[in-house]
């Protein structure tokens, strides 16, 4: 059996408390309207990793398990920090960086207590992306055109 390092822990305990469903390495939470997708992405470039969020709009398409990167919003969790927790995301993501376990895991549940928790709360509905907190997340995304053109209908 592969050893399953802090940062994968990490994830895997916060979903899992969540009661998100993992499905090929992806977690998913599904309400009626839209289905969020958090991935942990393993960097080419040496032992660091990112935290990918989609989105996915069952108005658009029903799916269960959408694949991250075809979700219809879909974007980095760094990208929605402000620039010191969003260094501090890439340090705690970043093996190499001298962190032990037990602070690398109590600090990363931190930023996904503050940051990712309150949008697994509230985008349940396409109309959330419309709030000022939705658009926050949106304008900080890639948003697939079909996204585009039914929130510009929400209107």
């Amino acid at each position: 059996m592969r050893h399953r390092n802090a940062i994968h822990e990490t994830v895997d305990s916060y979903c899992t408390s969540r009661e998100m469903v993992k499905k090929s390495g992806s977690w998913f939470s599904r309400s009626e309207s839209v289905t969020t997708v958090v991935n942990l992405q393993k960097s080419q470039h040496g032992p660091s990793y990112y935290i990918n969020v989609g989105f996915w709009f069952q108005e658009i398409d029903e799916q269960q398990f959408p694949p991250p990167n075809k979700c219809h919003i879909v974007s980095r969790l760094s990208s929605w920090l402000p620039i010191s927790e969003e260094r501090e995301l890439v340090d705690l993501l970043n093996l190499e960086t001298p962190i032990h376990d037990d602070p690398r895991a109590e600090a990363l549940t931190g930023l996904l207590d503050r940051h990712l928790s309150p949008v697994l709360a509230e985008a349940r509905t396409a109309d959330w992306f419309l709030s000022p907190d939705g658009e926050a997340i949106r304008s900080r995304s890639g948003v697939k055109a079909a996204a585009q053109q039914l929130l510009a209908g929400q209107t």
